[in-house]
Formats: C-alpha cells, structure tokens, sequence
C-alpha cells in the first residue's frame, strides 16, 4: 500500500528502502549531494527494491540531463505498458539549480570530466550558453583567439588551473556537435503533476549534485516526495569510512571477502577514492579467479602495479574512455620530463596488443575464452592454447610472450571494441607517430588530442 504523503528532507537510503519494504513508496525520491557514487549506488539499490525486475525501456525509463523533459513529462502521464508499477528516472537533471556564474559550470564540467564526460559535456554546453560561446569560437584550436583577459573573467580565481580543461573540453564539443542551445522549463509542468498527483504505479527518481531549496520543485517534493541529501565526508576518518564500508559492500555483493590489510593497501594505492577503488576491484577479484578472499599480497601484485607505474595507469585511463584521469596522468609524465614520443609509444603497443587479441580470437586460437572468465580459469584453459599454437610454429607476434596476466587483461580488454575500431585507433596513432618524428607539431598538445580521441 502507497503512502501518499511520506516527506521528508532527512531521510536516509535505509529508511527510505525501510519504507519500500512496508509498502511505503512515495511518489517522488530526490537523490542529491557531491558524492556522486553515494548518489548513484542510492538510485540502484531503490530501483531494485521497487522494481526487483526491472526491465529498461518497459517498466523503468532512464533519462540523462534536461534535452529530453517533454517525453519524461509525457512518460509521467503514461501508464506502464505491464499494468504495474514503472520508475521514470532522470539523472543529473539541472531543474533544481539556482543561477549560476560561468567559472561555477566549467568547474563542474572539469570535475566531472574524471567519472562521466557526457555529463562534462552538458555542463560545458550550459558554460558556452552562460559564456555566449558556439563551436565556432572553440573549434579547431579557435579557442586560442580569445584573448587571455576574457578567460581570466570566464574562468575566474583558479584560471590557471581550468585553463587545462579548454582544450579538452572544447574538442569533445566539436566531436560531439554540441551547441550552446539548452532546454528551458519543466520543473513547473513536474511541480505541477505532483501536486495533482501521478497516475498510480508511476514513480518519479531524479538526481542531482546540487538543490537550490528555494525552487518551488524542490518544495513540492519536500511535501509530497522523498529527499536523500549525500553529502561527501568532510574529514579524512569520515572519507576512511565510507571507503571501507564501499569496498566491503561491493565485494559481499560478488561474494568474495576482503582482510582488513588488503583494504587498508588498496585505500593508500587509491587515495580511499571509492570509484578508482571499484575499478582495481574488478582486476582484483579476475586476479584471485577461485579464491574467496582477497589479500594484501593481491594489492600489492594487481593494484599496486596499476598505481605506480604510470604508463600502465595512462593505458588504463584510456581503456577506461578515463579522460580527466588519463590527461592527470599525461601531465605527471611530462612533468617528469618522460618524453612524448616514449609516451605515445607505449600507448601504440596497447593497441598493437588488442589488435593481436582480436586476432587470437577471430582466429579461434583461444576459442575457450569467453567474457567474464576470471584469471584463474585462463591459465587453465585458453593460456595452454596460446603456448600449444606457438609451438606448432603459428605466428602470434608480441602478445605470445608476454606475461599470462598481461596475455589475459589484453584478450579481456579487447572485448570492449569492434577489430575495426581498434584497427582504426592504431592506424590514427601510428599516423601520430609519423607526425611526431617528422613535423614540428606541439606535441603536448597533440598527445592531449589523442586522448581526447581514444577516451570518447
């Protein structure tokens, strides 16, 4: 039975997933807060709760930003098509947002740049509307024509440091042919249907990173709604906590174990940030195949390797489609004067790497791969075959001799793309490679460029 009107401004996730339990389902949940993980990991664990099978596209709607609010409206309207209930979910919404300065969005664009460029993307194109820029003015290095005092107001205090971002930024807007053009509205049209009141079995879920509580929106979902603020540790114990409670949970999920040793190695590989750790976590557990738990030794073998050599870190960033991550980690080689064309070198033996992959398995020499296999089971089974084709003298070039693990993330890793767009890469970075050896071309720059490419 629904609870017509459960609102709240403090819930918690557990006193929200409390009342779904007793049949309390509000008509309205408002996910908001920095912690952008805490905030997504909400959204999964409520849609699961009310929809235990959800099917997307049938019973639960995704919608990403704003462009799309006149078909959420509609689907608001709409009864779901399996006579039950049906989440309609918008994520990263802007509706709740106070008016904000141009240097406010770009910093938002450029923070998001690490976890989700296409979320960087809307807030670059809400920072070219503010900044009463287009394309034109960024395309094709054009950004380069506007003068440096008009940056400086743009960008504000920590110019400097968000100047790095334009040129990243700016090309993914022409990749992507953003304009400056925003949607306007919606949050009256939806202020408005919650006060009437949903068709019943609808649901409405929407996240934010920000609330302004002055907008009627947010008032009427305080009244008629659920509010869940996430608000991101402010101390070092708080943000030690939370990371240790994220990795237990998300390894109980994949019923594995983790010691308190191995933790505490991963959060000091990680700098206890969750996501990075989450993503060591899927090597870690392919790492130990059978094993149920996970050790110090493991962190030290996998994560370890994956933090402190840089160059393998940059290759993950990029496998990753990391674009923030994987220009931190350009900037840290450069800045060590390791020089650009040893860094794309590395980048080109990647993907010579992955093209020999595809190879492997177009060719049915690893035919006993298949996704989702974990280490253990590759050195059982596909490794042997890699060894028994070389020794009958088949050519596998490099690939064949490296290390299993390495055999193993290249093969797993080749899986995310198509043979022909990893042919297409690596024909694009071999062509840089001839600019660099016989142009004078920014090379910085240019490696900028190609991350740009290889991440989007």
């Amino acid at each position: 039975m629904r609870n017509p009107n459960p609102a709240k401004t403090d819930f918690t996730l557990k006193k929200a997933l409390d009342n779904i339990e007793q049949g309390n389902i509000a008509p309205c949940y408002l996910i908001h807060g920095e912690d952008d993980y805490a905030v997504q990991a909400s959204v999964e664990q409520i849609v699961k709760k009310i929809l235990p099978d959800a099917s997307e596209g049938l019973n639960l709607l995704t919608f990403d930003g704003d462009e799309n609010i006149q078909r959420l409206y509609e689907e608001i309207l709409t009864p779901s098509l399996l006579s039950g209930t049906k989440v309609i979910l918008l994520r990263n919404t802007g509706l709740f947002r106070s008016k904000v300065s141009a240097a406010d969005t770009f910093r938002k664009a450029a923070g998001a740049l690490d976890q989700d460029p296409g979320r960087a993307l809307k807030y670059f194109q809400n920072f070219m509307k503010i900044a009463g820029l287009n394309t034109e003015d960024l395309d094709k290095g054009n950004w380069k024509n506007i003068p440096e005092k008009d940056w400086r107001k743009l960008l504000g205090e920590d110019y400097s440091e968000m100047m790095k971002f334009v040129p990243v930024l700016a090309g993914l807007a022409s990749e992507s042919n953003l304009t400056s053009q925003g949607s306007e509205g919606g949050a009256e049209d939806i202020s408005e249907l919650l006060k009437k009141g949903f068709p019943d079995g609808n649901i409405l879920i929407l996240t934010a990173d920000s609330v302004d509580q002055r907008k009627n929106l947010y008032k009427h979902i305080v009244e008629h709604g659920i509010v869940i603020n996430h608000v991101p540790p402010k101390y070092e114990k708080g943000k030690s906590i939370s990371f240790v409670n994220a990795v237990r949970e998300n390894m109980g999920q994949r019923g594995k174990k983790i010691t308190p040793d191995a933790i505490s190695a991963l959060g000091k590989k990680t700098d206890n940030d969750i996501r990075t750790a989450l993503t060591e976590i899927d090597k870690l557990v392919s790492y130990i195949g059978e094993r149920d738990v996970i050790e110090e030794r493991d962190i030290e073998e996998i994560a370890g390797k994956s933090s402190t050599d840089s160059a393998f870190k940059l290759n993950s960033c990029i496998l990753e489609k990391d674009i923030k991550g994987s220009l931190d980690v350009l900037n840290d080689l450069l800045t060590n004067n390791e020089p650009a064309l040893k860094i794309l070198a590395l980048i080109i033996r990647e993907f010579r790497l992955l093209l020999q992959a595809k190879i492997l398995l177009n060719a049915g020499i690893v035919a006993s791969f298949k996704p989702g296999l974990d280490y253990g089971s590759f050195q059982s089974g596909p490794y042997p075959e890699i060894k028994s084709a070389a020794q009958k003298g088949l050519f596998l070039g490099e690939i064949a001799g490296q290390h299993p693990f390495v055999i193993y993330s290249a093969i797993r890793n080749s899986t995310r793309f198509s043979y022909e767009k990893v042919l297409d890469h690596l024909k694009y970075l071999l062509e840089m490679d001839i600019a660099f050896k016989s142009s004078r071309i920014d090379q910085q720059i240019a490696l900028e460029s190609v991350l740009v490419r290889l991440c989007s």
